[in-house]
């Protein structure tokens, strides 16, 4: 799912309050206002009551509507075709009201702001929902925020889908190509479309697709990160975490890599920034007395910026604290040419890691401040900003740099699917003790089975590994 849909996804809940908290004060208002003297009543009810049974009502609403499903990551439902289901969530959360009024009267005195508030409730969210839409579909007309296809195979389903992107969804989704078959001359044109940021994803159009291509094109679409559809019953059960949605009258699987897509990447994102704020806070004063040891035992900066590759191959900076002489450091703006030619040195002489990793042991460029800071993994604190700005999660699999994540092979890149973590699944399985193919099986585990509860059981986790100082050097 792209990020401006997860943007406009998340943007639901707090718009909807809003409309339902908006709706219940135009309902008060018209009661006691052009409505006062033609319903006369002896009954008043307190601004400041009201109010507050207004915000929590809403939130109630609210919560009615995502088990009504209103924030399912389906951006493709049309909004006509969820009015229904936005009528019928909107009366569930009045009767609901009316439940409390039967037991405490004290909540509302007058039964038409009740159908008053019913009535403003579905007009606010239909037309706040509707802005939203039209917003989205805007940036749509220029471009931004589609949803790019490429169709492979020929079939009366292909057809019939190719027709409904360019006519019901042509402002989610476009189809950018087309290929009757799958070889090596297609996979190569995708994946130099894939390289300029062509295509976000393949449509298997054919239900007669040889089994062992749908598998090749399955693997391509993992290790380039892309969207993956195809028509039903292709793969039977094979994948657990599919949606299946009507194209053209053709039942269409798209199969969910992770289920860190949609509100799970959006639950993902909110706990990262809470926590990453909360420990950023907490753990000041330790970074604060770090720093100053830091400054006080080398000459150099006191944080090291090293360049690793991140969530769909993204590169970014990490920050670290520094732990090494700073002109023994590799990176622009340290050590240089004669830092990177020593690194290899040692890469070839004492690393302990096989596979495109390294990890060299009794490293000489460590400082004596940095050797503690390794060992207790108190170097990666300032990685907290890096959760914070957004490029890193506090769990996910390691950040590598460029020319280890050259290295991997094919099916290794699949980790590549989501952010890097501080700690992860591997992380706390072995540090650097375990071989990497363990690595990436275990972060793949992740990847494919991520859940809120994971994380915090692998946070909790994290401070005993590094107290045991398993697998760090």
């Amino acid at each position: 799912m792209k990020k401006i849909d997860l943007f406009f996804l998340g943007a639901l809940v707090p718009t909807d309050y809003l409309a339902l908290l908006l709706a219940a004060l135009a309902a008060y208002s018209l009661r006691f206002g052009p409505f006062a003297e033609l319903l006369e009543t002896t009954v008043t009810i307190s601004p400041s009551s009201y109010l507050a049974n207004a915000l929590f009502f809403s939130a109630v609403f609210v919560m009615v509507f995502a088990l009504a499903g209103l924030y399912s990551p389906r951006v493709r439902r049309r909004m006509m075709a969820e009015t229904p289901r936005l009528i019928l969530a909107s009366s569930t959360g009045i009767a609901l009201v009316i439940v409390a009024i039967f037991f405490r009267r004290e909540y509302f005195a007058s039964r038409f702001i009740i159908i008053a508030a019913w009535g403003f409730a579905i007009l606010f969210v239909f037309a706040f929902r509707l802005f939203l839409r039209t917003i989205r579909y805007a940036l749509s007309r220029s471009g931004i925020g589609l949803t790019r296809l490429a169709l492979v195979g020929q079939s009366a389903a292909g057809a019939a889908i190719e027709t409904t992107y360019l006519s019901q969804f042509r402002w989610t989704s476009k189809v950018v190509a087309h290929f009757p078959r799958w070889e090596e001359k297609t996979r190569d044109e995708l994946a130099a479309m894939r390289e300029r940021k062509l295509i976000d994803g393949i449509v298997i159009a054919d239900p007669s697709f040889p089994r062992d291509k749908i598998l090749a094109i399955k693997t391509f679409v993992d290790n380039n990160h892309m969207v993956f559809r195809y028509v039903a019953d292709l793969l039977g059960t094979e994948h657990a975490s599919v949606e299946t949605m009507m194209v053209g009258g053709v039942p269409t699987v798209e199969v969910r890599r992770t289920p860190l897509e949609g509100w799970g990447a959006i639950a993902k994102r909110c706990f990262d920034l809470l926590a990453s704020s909360i420990l950023i806070i907490i753990l000041s004063p330790v970074m604060l007395a770090l720093a100053v040891a830091i400054k006080l035992s080398s000459k150099g900066p006191v944080i090291y910026r090293n360049e690793r590759v991140g969530e769909h191959g993204k590169l970014f900076d990490t920050f670290k604290f520094r732990s090494m002489y700073t002109e023994l450091s590799v990176g622009p703006g340290y050590g240089g040419e004669k830092a990177l030619e020593m690194e290899k040195k040692l890469i070839a002489e004492k690393s302990i890691k096989q596979g495109p990793l390294y990890k060299i042991k009794d490293d000489p460029r460590v400082t004596s401040v940095g050797r503690f800071i390794r060992a207790s993994s108190l170097d990666e604190l300032p990685q907290l900003f890096n959760v914070f700005i957004g490029n890193m999660s506090l769990v996910g699999p390691r950040p590598h740099q460029l020319r280890e994540v050259e290295k991997y092979e094919s099916h290794e890149r699949r980790v590549l699917a989501v952010k890097p973590g501080i700690t992860g699944l591997a992380q706390i399985s072995g540090r650097s003790d375990i071989p990497f193919a363990d690595e990436v099986r275990l972060d793949n585990f992740y990847i494919e089975h991520w859940s809120l509860l994971t994380d915090l059981i692998i946070l909790v986790k994290t401070p005993f590994v590094v107290l045991r100082r398993k697998g760090s050097y």
